[in-house]
């Protein structure tokens, strides 16, 4: 027989016993044993533990030294611990890399970081955040992969780019929005 169940009919018989004494005190004491759970939970794949991201903090100087913090998730990539070099987990440090570097002195604004690489034939990015992002390859090196994220509202001074160098972007498992939206999420803490 199930042990809870005994254990719950031997107390409501003590009860009826001592309520039926009427005027008579009795006074006993109980022990309760407690017993491991006797059923399963399904797993939730969505909630996992083995599934969730892991969202790690650094702090990204600006050129012009402003400290920026970054949130970036270490599921998917790993920051080397210096200079705003991150890669993806699981590749070749060398091989799938991600530079980052926040621009607010030699790039001007995102228009002027646009107009200079006009010649490269710079694509639109639609980030999730509003903000305007592009991206491009330069000739003789088109394996990498340049985005470029407005950071007006995130450095002090109001004006400048988060300039983002990808290698070899054939080896990430993502595409340039994937990309580009993920960089833009790890700065949202300083909207």
């Amino acid at each position: 027989m199930n042990k809870k169940l005994t254990a719950a009919l031997l107390t409501l018989s003590v009860l009826i016993s001592v309520s039926a004494c009427g005027k008579t005190q009795t006074n006993y004491h109980t022990s309760q044993e407690t017993f491991g759970k006797t059923y399963y939970e399904p797993a939730k794949p969505s909630k996992s533990p083995l599934y969730e991201d892991t969202y790690e903090q650094t702090e990204l100087r600006s050129e012009s030294g402003a400290v920026i913090k970054f949130l970036y998730d270490s599921d998917i990539i790993s920051y080397i611990g210096q200079g705003g070099t991150f890669y993806l987990v699981g590749t070749d440090a060398t091989k799938c890399f991600l530079h980052i570097v926040i621009q607010d002195v030699s790039a001007g604004t995102y228009e002027d970081a646009k107009t200079a690489n006009s010649k490269y034939d710079p694509k639109d990015i639609a980030l999730e955040s509003g903000r305007k992002a592009f991206c491009f390859t330069v000739t003789g090196d088109e394996s990498n992969l340049h985005i470029m994220i407005d950071a007006k509202d995130i450095v002090p001074s109001g004006k400048g780019v988060i300039s983002c160098y990808v290698g070899t972007k054939s080896a990430w498992e993502y595409s340039e929005a994937n990309i580009a939206n993920m960089i833009d999420k790890g700065f949202k803490a300083n909207k």
